[in-house]
């Protein structure tokens, strides 16, 4: 081998090969923080499902790579995060560190936290990662009523949060005509 060895590692691997998990899990997070709900959702199908990743494992691996981010931006010193991941992903990740809030990254670790365990006994196993990301997102799925305000310029909208009252139904008094 071109480095003097004659049996290559997997720990000697590492260093020269992104781990594709990681990358995997970059690419989440990355959306994730830009809150692109829509592509978070078609990466978890396209990237992961379809391809076959071991959602139990890849949730493994997102749990600890949060919290080597959390622990580099913790202790103000990202660069805690050259030493578990290559380069490329060590650099994504100081970035995501550095654009992530604490409460928003705390939100990450603990939410996967709780998606990793819940993949391993769902029925769709995908089903938490998915829900992680509509959360995480703040995104609304339940449609919203919008009425157009009559007299109000039709580019504005009011948001109606409850229903419409309930009327109950005419009683006519049943008297007793003899």
């Amino acid at each position: 081998f071109s480095l003097g060895e004659k049996e290559i590692t997997e720990e000697r691997a590492k260093v020269f090969l992104p781990s594709t998990a990681n990358v995997l899990i970059a690419q989440i997070f990355e959306l994730l923080q830009e809150k692109k709900t829509g592509e978070a959702l078609r990466f978890i199908t396209e990237e992961l499902v379809d391809k076959g990743v071991d959602l139990p494992q890849y949730c493994v691996d997102a749990v600890a790579m949060a919290r080597v981010m959390l622990v580099a931006k913790g202790t103000q010193n990202l660069n805690l995060l050259d030493e578990d991941y290559d380069a490329d992903i060590a650099t994504r990740l100081k970035q995501l560190s550095t654009k992530m809030s604490d409460p928003e990254l705390l939100r990450l670790l603990s939410s996967l936290v709780r998606v990793l365990q819940e993949t391993k006994y769902a029925d769709i196993p995908q089903l938490p990662l998915e829900m992680m990301v509509v959360e995480l997102c703040g995104t609304q799925l339940a449609p919203v009523i919008q009425n157009v305000i009559p007299g109000q310029d039709p580019g504005s909208r009011t948001v109606v949060t409850q229903a419409p009252p309930v009327i109950p139904a005419k009683v006519e008094s049943q008297s007793a005509s003899l």
